[in-house]
């Protein structure tokens, strides 16, 4: 306030008063300079605020536009599947699953690749042996899917032939592209027969013996192998199951040896080793061309009482025989029948003819020892 101020209050207001109405009129101008001070302030702090929100916009335009371009190459890094299915494994409708699709595309491009490679220089180089998504795209959908599955031959497709028939039996069966199945041109046998000649094939239920004549060593094989002579191989019937007996003039088999009746005098029958049947492999492995033949150094010979295939029967079973009966004793001769029993000198100074005379003499089937016969023992 000024002078003139001063003396118009003095003027206007009761006497004494006028000291006081002076000092509300300077708290008022306090007051006012101070509003004024806040005022300048909140100004102040206004102006700051409106930069820190023009660099928060600024900042937001910043990330939205890396955002956008985030988004851009996710997407052209990503594989549109029509159809998305939930439930891990095989659908029982033959669909793509969600496991399958995961499977298929676990060596293909996804965004991780392209999150790695974004900015770098080899982007072409790290795609270039990945199959593009158009591709992916293509495989992912259950039409294709559903078109390769109805494209597989099935036992009940009327498209798929059988171009053999029985007399390709013992070859080995492929099935072709087309679903055909077709008779390859080798043999089981012959698979078989390479096999044991390299010796890494080993029969079921078979025993072998390597036999090097030149050397002469003699080695157990197959499931001879460890084996030793005697009750080792009675598992096999062709060693188990033989056995003398005593057999009838008309081939019937009356005891046999340990049996209530058996005899070795010819009292109940002649004595005959029963012999069962079995099959036979041999495996020339070193042989000697000679001026009247071939000579074989080394074999291998293996024996099964089962038919296998590349096996053959042994000469002596002639038309499939479970059996074949065996002298025991050398020949004797007795009223003008060959005997094979216990006590007999054996007979000799006979012609072949003459000794088969006196063998069949004895009745039908009975015959001298031949060479399919010394071969089985």
């Amino acid at each position: 306030m000024d002078i003139i101020d001063i003396m118009l209050a003095k003027a206007l207001t009761p006497q004494g008063k006028t000291e006081a109405y002076v000092n509300k009129a300077k708290k008022a101008a306090e007051k006012a300079a101070k509003a004024e001070q806040d005022a300048a302030s909140a100004i102040s702090s206004v102006t700051a605020a409106a930069a820190d929100i023009t660099a928060a916009q600024e900042a937001a335009a910043s990330l939205l536009e890396d955002a956008r371009a985030a988004l851009e190459t996710a997407q052209s890094a990503q594989i549109n599947v029509p159809e998305l299915y939930t439930t891990t494994g095989q659908n029982e409708d033959g669909t793509m699953t969600q496991k399958a699709i995961t499977d298929a595309l676990a060596d293909k491009a996804n965004a991780s690749d392209l999150s790695t490679k974004a900015n770098s220089a080899d982007v072409t180089a790290a795609l270039a042996n990945k199959v593009d998504t158009s591709t992916l795209s293509d495989y992912a959908t259950k039409t294709y899917v559903d078109a390769a599955i109805a494209e597989i031959p099935t036992g009940s497709d009327s498209s798929a032939t059988i171009s053999f028939d029985q007399n390709d039996s013992g070859h080995i069966t492929v099935i072709g592209s087309n679903g055909d199945l077709v008779a390859a041109t080798i043999t089981e046998e012959a698979l078989i027969e390479a096999l044991l000649q390299t010796g890494t094939f080993v029969a079921q239920n078979a025993v072998g013996l390597d036999i090097d004549y030149a050397n002469r060593t003699f080695t157990r094989t197959q499931e001879a192998a460890n084996k030793s002579m005697g009750s080792d191989f009675n598992s096999y019937s062709m060693y188990g199951g033989r056995t003398k007996c005593n057999v009838a003039d008309d081939g019937t088999i009356n005891a046999f040896y340990g049996e209530n009746g058996y005899t070795e005098d010819g009292s109940n029958g002649q004595v005959m080793i029963y012999q069962p049947k079995f099959y036979y492999k041999r495996i020339f492995r070193t042989t000697e061309e000679l001026a009247n033949g071939t000579a074989v150094r080394h074999e291998t010979l293996i024996i099964s009482p089962t038919a296998q295939q590349g096996f053959k029967l042994a000469p002596a079973f002639k038309g499939d025989l479970d059996y074949i009966l065996l002298p025991a004793y050398d020949a004797g001769l007795v009223n003008s029948k060959l005997v094979s029993i216990a006590g007999v000198k054996p007979v000799v100074n006979l012609t072949v003819a003459q000794a088969e005379a006196y063998a069949t003499a004895r009745g039908t089937g009975w015959h001298i020892m031949n060479m399919a016969a010394e071969a089985t023992n």
